[in-house]
Protein backbone atom coordinates (compact mmCIF):
# COMPACT_ATOMS: atom_id res chain seq x y z
CA UNK A 1 0.00 0.00 0.00
CA UNK A 2 2.95 2.11 0.54
CA UNK A 3 4.37 1.90 -2.24
CA UNK A 4 1.86 2.44 -4.42
CA UNK A 5 1.00 5.22 -3.25
CA UNK A 6 4.08 6.92 -2.39
CA UNK A 7 6.23 5.54 -5.00
CA UNK A 8 4.08 3.93 -7.73
CA UNK A 9 1.87 6.86 -8.32
CA UNK A 10 5.13 9.31 -9.52
CA UNK A 11 5.26 6.91 -12.35
CA UNK A 12 1.58 6.19 -13.54
CA UNK A 13 -1.90 6.91 -12.79
CA UNK A 14 -3.75 4.70 -10.40
CA UNK A 15 -6.92 3.77 -12.35
CA UNK A 16 -9.66 5.31 -10.92
CA UNK A 17 -8.24 5.66 -7.32
CA UNK A 18 -8.32 9.07 -6.86
CA UNK A 19 -11.98 9.74 -8.00
CA UNK A 20 -13.54 6.61 -5.88
CA UNK A 21 -11.30 8.02 -2.75
CA UNK A 22 -12.75 11.89 -3.06
CA UNK A 23 -16.42 11.03 -4.61
CA UNK A 24 -19.91 11.79 -2.58
CA UNK A 25 -21.88 9.58 -1.12
CA UNK A 26 -23.82 8.67 -4.22
CA UNK A 27 -27.53 7.19 -4.78
CA UNK A 28 -27.77 3.36 -3.29
CA UNK A 29 -30.22 2.50 -5.61
CA UNK A 30 -27.39 3.30 -8.10
CA UNK A 31 -25.14 0.60 -7.28
CA UNK A 32 -27.56 -1.88 -8.23
CA UNK A 33 -28.33 -3.10 -11.70
CA UNK A 34 -30.81 -2.25 -13.58
CA UNK A 35 -32.11 0.46 -11.42
CA UNK A 36 -29.03 2.66 -11.85
CA UNK A 37 -29.18 5.83 -13.93
CA UNK A 38 -25.87 6.67 -13.59
CA UNK A 39 -23.58 6.67 -17.23
CA UNK A 40 -20.69 4.95 -14.78
CA UNK A 41 -22.26 2.20 -14.25
CA UNK A 42 -23.26 0.39 -11.06
CA UNK A 43 -19.96 -0.95 -10.53
CA UNK A 44 -17.75 1.93 -10.44
CA UNK A 45 -20.57 3.89 -8.56
CA UNK A 46 -20.47 1.00 -5.51
CA UNK A 47 -16.78 2.11 -5.86
CA UNK A 48 -17.27 5.34 -5.31
CA UNK A 49 -19.57 4.56 -2.24
CA UNK A 50 -16.85 2.39 -0.59
CA UNK A 51 -14.00 5.58 -1.24
CA UNK A 52 -16.87 7.98 0.72
CA UNK A 53 -17.11 5.52 3.39
CA UNK A 54 -13.28 4.17 3.42
CA UNK A 55 -12.40 8.45 3.65
CA UNK A 56 -14.56 9.09 6.51
CA UNK A 57 -13.68 5.94 8.24
CA UNK A 58 -9.56 6.83 7.70
CA UNK A 59 -10.50 10.79 8.53
CA UNK A 60 -9.23 11.17 5.40
CA UNK A 61 -5.48 9.93 5.48
CA UNK A 62 -3.22 7.21 4.17
CA UNK A 63 -5.43 4.94 5.96
CA UNK A 64 -8.60 5.06 3.48
CA UNK A 65 -6.84 2.40 1.95
CA UNK A 66 -7.17 0.09 4.75
CA UNK A 67 -11.14 -1.47 4.29
CA UNK A 68 -9.56 -2.50 0.59
CA UNK A 69 -6.47 -3.87 1.84
CA UNK A 70 -8.83 -6.10 4.46
CA UNK A 71 -11.30 -7.04 1.77
CA UNK A 72 -8.42 -8.13 -0.47
CA UNK A 73 -6.88 -10.44 2.31
CA UNK A 74 -9.87 -11.92 3.21
CA UNK A 75 -10.71 -13.22 -0.26
CA UNK A 76 -7.27 -14.57 -0.63
CA UNK A 77 -7.06 -16.06 3.02
CA UNK A 78 -10.48 -18.05 2.01
CA UNK A 79 -9.18 -19.99 -1.16
CA UNK A 80 -5.70 -20.56 0.14
CA UNK A 81 -7.25 -22.06 3.58
CA UNK A 82 -9.48 -24.15 1.71
CA UNK A 83 -6.25 -26.00 0.10
CA UNK A 84 -5.37 -27.25 3.56
CA UNK A 85 -1.60 -27.00 2.96
CA UNK A 86 1.41 -27.55 5.08
CA UNK A 87 3.33 -24.26 6.51
CA UNK A 88 6.06 -24.53 3.45
CA UNK A 89 3.28 -24.92 0.52
CA UNK A 90 1.49 -21.95 2.41
CA UNK A 91 4.70 -20.64 1.98
CA UNK A 92 5.23 -21.05 -1.60
CA UNK A 93 1.90 -20.26 -2.59
CA UNK A 94 1.61 -16.45 -0.44
CA UNK A 95 5.45 -16.08 -2.62
CA UNK A 96 3.66 -16.51 -6.02
CA UNK A 97 0.89 -14.58 -4.82
CA UNK A 98 2.93 -11.75 -3.68
CA UNK A 99 4.24 -10.25 -6.86
CA UNK A 100 4.21 -6.84 -7.09
CA UNK A 101 1.68 -5.72 -9.23
CA UNK A 102 -0.46 -7.77 -7.71
CA UNK A 103 0.21 -6.65 -4.54
CA UNK A 104 0.01 -2.32 -5.75
CA UNK A 105 -3.52 -2.84 -7.41
CA UNK A 106 -5.00 -5.06 -4.73
CA UNK A 107 -3.42 -2.80 -1.54
CA UNK A 108 -5.45 0.68 -2.45
CA UNK A 109 -8.77 1.48 -3.00
CA UNK A 110 -9.27 -0.17 -6.68
CA UNK A 111 -11.74 -2.53 -8.64
CA UNK A 112 -9.12 -5.23 -8.52
CA UNK A 113 -8.58 -5.15 -4.83
CA UNK A 114 -12.45 -6.17 -4.80
CA UNK A 115 -12.10 -8.53 -7.29
CA UNK A 116 -9.44 -10.06 -5.24
CA UNK A 117 -12.30 -10.28 -2.49
CA UNK A 118 -14.84 -11.84 -4.38
CA UNK A 119 -12.28 -14.53 -6.82
CA UNK A 120 -10.49 -15.43 -3.68
CA UNK A 121 -13.93 -16.67 -1.96
CA UNK A 122 -14.94 -17.90 -5.48
CA UNK A 123 -12.00 -19.94 -5.87
CA UNK A 124 -12.51 -21.23 -2.52
CA UNK A 125 -15.87 -22.93 -3.13
CA UNK A 126 -14.68 -23.66 -6.62
CA UNK A 127 -11.95 -26.08 -4.58
CA UNK A 128 -14.78 -27.15 -1.73
CA UNK A 129 -17.08 -28.16 -4.99
CA UNK A 130 -14.34 -30.61 -6.50
CA UNK A 131 -13.20 -31.36 -2.69
CA UNK A 132 -16.32 -32.24 -0.66
CA UNK A 133 -19.19 -32.05 -3.58
CA UNK A 134 -20.50 -28.96 -1.41
CA UNK A 135 -22.72 -27.11 -4.15
CA UNK A 136 -24.73 -24.98 -1.83
CA UNK A 137 -23.74 -21.47 -0.98
CA UNK A 138 -23.27 -19.82 2.19
CA UNK A 139 -24.02 -15.77 2.35
CA UNK A 140 -20.30 -14.89 2.30
CA UNK A 141 -20.17 -16.79 -1.14
CA UNK A 142 -23.43 -15.44 -2.70
CA UNK A 143 -22.23 -11.94 -2.25
CA UNK A 144 -18.69 -12.78 -3.96
CA UNK A 145 -20.62 -14.20 -7.13
CA UNK A 146 -23.00 -10.69 -7.03
CA UNK A 147 -20.02 -8.98 -6.97
CA UNK A 148 -18.53 -10.93 -10.08
CA UNK A 149 -21.84 -10.64 -11.97
CA UNK A 150 -21.79 -6.80 -11.10
CA UNK A 151 -17.89 -5.82 -11.54
CA UNK A 152 -16.62 -8.59 -14.22
CA UNK A 153 -19.35 -11.10 -15.47
CA UNK A 154 -17.18 -12.66 -18.18
CA UNK A 155 -15.31 -14.28 -15.68
CA UNK A 156 -18.57 -16.05 -14.85
CA UNK A 157 -17.79 -18.10 -18.39
CA UNK A 158 -14.59 -19.72 -16.70
CA UNK A 159 -16.56 -20.40 -13.06
CA UNK A 160 -19.43 -22.25 -15.00
CA UNK A 161 -17.49 -24.49 -17.08
CA UNK A 162 -15.84 -25.30 -13.47
CA UNK A 163 -19.10 -25.73 -11.92
CA UNK A 164 -20.61 -27.88 -15.03
CA UNK A 165 -17.48 -30.44 -15.58
CA UNK A 166 -17.71 -30.77 -11.30
CA UNK A 167 -20.65 -31.77 -12.13
CA UNK A 168 -20.32 -34.39 -14.98
CA UNK A 169 -17.58 -36.34 -13.14
CA UNK A 170 -19.73 -36.39 -9.81
CA UNK A 171 -22.46 -38.38 -11.94
CA UNK A 172 -19.72 -41.37 -12.24
CA UNK A 173 -20.85 -42.24 -16.18
CA UNK A 174 -18.44 -44.59 -17.61
CA UNK A 175 -15.57 -42.94 -19.59
CA UNK A 176 -16.80 -43.31 -23.05
CA UNK A 177 -19.82 -40.98 -21.71
CA UNK A 178 -17.61 -38.73 -20.15
CA UNK A 179 -15.50 -38.14 -23.17
CA UNK A 180 -18.31 -37.70 -25.72
CA UNK A 181 -19.68 -34.88 -22.84
CA UNK A 182 -16.68 -32.88 -22.87
CA UNK A 183 -16.71 -33.27 -26.86
CA UNK A 184 -19.90 -32.05 -26.89
CA UNK A 185 -19.37 -29.25 -25.27
CA UNK A 186 -16.26 -28.37 -26.74
CA UNK A 187 -17.87 -28.24 -30.45
CA UNK A 188 -21.13 -26.16 -29.13
CA UNK A 189 -18.43 -23.44 -27.65
CA UNK A 190 -16.52 -23.68 -31.05
CA UNK A 191 -19.77 -23.31 -32.73
CA UNK A 192 -20.90 -20.53 -30.56
CA UNK A 193 -17.50 -18.51 -31.02
CA UNK A 194 -18.60 -19.09 -34.34
CA UNK A 195 -21.94 -17.80 -34.75
CA UNK A 196 -21.03 -14.17 -32.63
CA UNK A 197 -18.02 -13.83 -33.93
CA UNK A 198 -19.03 -10.87 -35.71
CA UNK A 199 -20.41 -8.95 -32.43
CA UNK A 200 -17.51 -10.16 -30.44
CA UNK A 201 -15.09 -8.62 -33.21
CA UNK A 202 -17.08 -5.21 -32.85
CA UNK A 203 -16.99 -5.13 -29.31
CA UNK A 204 -12.88 -5.71 -29.28
CA UNK A 205 -12.74 -3.17 -32.10
CA UNK A 206 -14.07 -0.41 -29.50
CA UNK A 207 -11.58 -1.22 -26.82
CA UNK A 208 -8.86 0.72 -28.92
CA UNK A 209 -10.77 4.28 -28.55
CA UNK A 210 -10.67 3.27 -24.65
CA UNK A 211 -6.79 2.26 -24.29
CA UNK A 212 -5.52 5.47 -26.33
CA UNK A 213 -7.86 7.86 -24.47
CA UNK A 214 -6.18 6.43 -21.31
CA UNK A 215 -3.15 5.98 -21.82
CA UNK A 216 -1.84 7.07 -25.31
CA UNK A 217 2.05 6.25 -24.97
CA UNK A 218 1.57 3.14 -23.38
CA UNK A 219 -1.08 1.93 -25.78
CA UNK A 220 -0.36 -0.63 -28.91
CA UNK A 221 -1.70 0.29 -32.71
CA UNK A 222 -5.17 -1.32 -33.10
CA UNK A 223 -4.00 -5.05 -34.36
CA UNK A 224 -7.96 -5.86 -35.22
CA UNK A 225 -7.88 -3.95 -38.48
CA UNK A 226 -9.58 -6.69 -40.81
CA UNK A 227 -12.13 -9.02 -40.57
CA UNK A 228 -11.12 -11.89 -38.53
CA UNK A 229 -7.96 -10.48 -37.09
CA UNK A 230 -9.17 -10.83 -33.36
CA UNK A 231 -9.40 -14.48 -33.35
CA UNK A 232 -6.30 -14.42 -35.86
CA UNK A 233 -4.36 -13.05 -33.47
CA UNK A 234 -5.87 -14.00 -30.56
CA UNK A 235 -3.60 -17.48 -29.52
CA UNK A 236 -0.97 -14.90 -29.09
CA UNK A 237 -3.00 -12.02 -28.08
CA UNK A 238 -4.34 -14.19 -25.28
CA UNK A 239 -0.84 -14.42 -23.45
CA UNK A 240 0.35 -10.78 -24.83
CA UNK A 241 -2.46 -9.33 -22.36
CA UNK A 242 -2.02 -11.86 -19.71
CA UNK A 243 1.74 -10.72 -20.12
CA UNK A 244 1.72 -7.18 -20.25
CA UNK A 245 5.17 -5.58 -21.41
CA UNK A 246 6.74 -7.91 -24.40
CA UNK A 247 10.62 -8.05 -24.49
CA UNK A 248 10.65 -5.08 -27.14
CA UNK A 249 8.72 -2.84 -25.95
CA UNK A 250 10.77 -3.92 -21.89
CA UNK A 251 13.62 -2.69 -24.28
CA UNK A 252 11.98 0.63 -25.22
CA UNK A 253 10.94 1.49 -21.13
CA UNK A 254 13.60 -0.51 -19.01
CA UNK A 255 10.88 0.38 -16.03
CA UNK A 256 8.80 -2.34 -17.35
CA UNK A 257 11.17 -4.88 -16.43
CA UNK A 258 10.03 -6.36 -13.01
CA UNK A 259 6.27 -6.53 -14.69
CA UNK A 260 7.64 -8.70 -17.35
CA UNK A 261 9.69 -10.99 -15.11
CA UNK A 262 6.84 -11.46 -12.85
CA UNK A 263 4.38 -12.37 -15.86
CA UNK A 264 7.41 -14.84 -17.16
CA UNK A 265 8.11 -16.73 -13.66
CA UNK A 266 4.03 -16.68 -13.42
CA UNK A 267 3.08 -18.97 -16.75
CA UNK A 268 6.29 -20.90 -15.53
CA UNK A 269 5.31 -21.94 -12.53
CA UNK A 270 1.47 -22.57 -13.17
CA UNK A 271 2.82 -24.43 -16.92
CA UNK A 272 5.25 -26.53 -14.25
CA UNK A 273 1.93 -27.23 -12.22
CA UNK A 274 0.23 -28.06 -15.39
CA UNK A 275 2.92 -30.75 -16.59
CA UNK A 276 3.45 -32.59 -13.23
CA UNK A 277 -0.57 -33.21 -12.77
CA UNK A 278 0.09 -35.04 -16.14
CA UNK A 279 3.06 -36.65 -15.50
CA UNK A 280 3.85 -37.63 -12.33
CA UNK A 281 6.80 -40.08 -10.29
CA UNK A 282 7.69 -41.36 -14.06
CA UNK A 283 4.17 -42.18 -15.27
CA UNK A 284 1.95 -40.16 -17.64
CA UNK A 285 -1.18 -39.81 -15.64
CA UNK A 286 -3.44 -38.07 -17.75
CA UNK A 287 -7.35 -37.56 -15.84
CA UNK A 288 -9.31 -36.55 -17.75
CA UNK A 289 -11.99 -34.42 -15.20
CA UNK A 290 -8.15 -32.40 -14.75
CA UNK A 291 -7.33 -32.10 -18.39
CA UNK A 292 -11.15 -30.65 -18.76
CA UNK A 293 -10.63 -28.10 -15.68
CA UNK A 294 -6.97 -26.78 -16.49
CA UNK A 295 -8.38 -26.33 -20.48
CA UNK A 296 -11.73 -24.70 -20.12
CA UNK A 297 -10.77 -22.57 -17.05
CA UNK A 298 -7.44 -20.85 -18.10
CA UNK A 299 -8.97 -20.88 -21.88
CA UNK A 300 -11.52 -19.10 -20.92
CA UNK A 301 -10.20 -16.51 -18.38
CA UNK A 302 -7.58 -15.81 -21.06
CA UNK A 303 -9.81 -15.23 -24.01
CA UNK A 304 -12.33 -13.26 -21.87
CA UNK A 305 -9.08 -10.87 -21.06
CA UNK A 306 -7.48 -10.97 -24.26
CA UNK A 307 -9.72 -7.62 -25.84
CA UNK A 308 -8.52 -5.65 -22.40
CA UNK A 309 -5.54 -6.53 -22.16
CA UNK A 310 -4.32 -6.30 -25.28
CA UNK A 311 -3.79 -3.14 -26.45
CA UNK A 312 -2.15 -1.57 -23.58
CA UNK A 313 0.43 -3.59 -21.68
CA UNK A 314 -0.07 -1.40 -18.18
CA UNK A 315 -4.45 -2.32 -18.58
CA UNK A 316 -3.01 -5.94 -18.97
CA UNK A 317 -1.22 -5.93 -15.89
CA UNK A 318 -3.61 -4.43 -13.87
CA UNK A 319 -6.77 -6.04 -15.11
CA UNK A 320 -5.40 -9.90 -14.80
CA UNK A 321 -5.49 -8.95 -11.06
CA UNK A 322 -9.34 -9.41 -10.61
CA UNK A 323 -8.58 -12.86 -11.07
CA UNK A 324 -5.23 -13.36 -10.59
CA UNK A 325 -6.14 -15.50 -7.23
CA UNK A 326 -8.13 -18.18 -9.61
CA UNK A 327 -5.42 -18.48 -12.17
CA UNK A 328 -2.98 -19.38 -9.31
CA UNK A 329 -4.26 -20.81 -6.18
CA UNK A 330 -7.00 -23.27 -8.44
CA UNK A 331 -3.84 -23.77 -10.55
CA UNK A 332 -1.96 -25.42 -7.42
CA UNK A 333 -5.28 -27.02 -6.36
CA UNK A 334 -5.54 -29.18 -9.68
CA UNK A 335 -1.71 -29.72 -9.40
CA UNK A 336 -2.05 -30.74 -5.37
CA UNK A 337 -4.98 -33.24 -6.26
CA UNK A 338 -3.67 -34.66 -9.24
CA UNK A 339 -0.69 -35.94 -6.82
CA UNK A 340 -2.83 -37.01 -4.20
CA UNK A 341 -5.04 -39.14 -7.12
CA UNK A 342 -2.26 -40.57 -8.16
CA UNK A 343 -1.50 -42.16 -4.69
CA UNK A 344 -4.53 -43.46 -4.24
CA UNK A 345 -4.69 -44.93 -7.76
CA UNK A 346 -0.80 -46.21 -6.80
CA UNK A 347 -1.97 -47.67 -3.63
CA UNK A 348 -5.06 -49.85 -4.99
CA UNK A 349 -3.21 -51.42 -7.91
CA UNK A 350 -0.40 -52.02 -5.12
CA UNK A 351 -3.04 -53.60 -3.11
CA UNK A 352 -4.58 -55.36 -5.87
CA UNK A 353 -1.40 -57.45 -6.75
CA UNK A 354 -1.00 -57.70 -3.28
Amino acid sequence: MIFAVFVFSKLTILGDTERYISASFPDLLSTIPFLSEDPAGPSTVLMDLIGAISRIISLNTILVHIPCVILSFIGIRYAVLKLNLSTQELILLLAVLSFPSFGIWTSIVSKEAIGSFYMGIICGYLIEVLKVNRYRLNLLELLAFYLCLLFKPQYMIAILHILLIAFIFRLQLNAFINVLLIGVITVSEIIIIYYFSDLIESFASLQHLHFSIEDSNSTRDDPWVNSGDFFKYAPVGMFVAFAGPTILEVMEKPIQAPFFIESVIICLIVFYWFVKSMYIKGFVYISLQNLSLWFFTYFWLLFVHYPFGALNPGSGIRYRCNFLILFIVFGYYLYMSSNKSFDVVSLDKKRALD
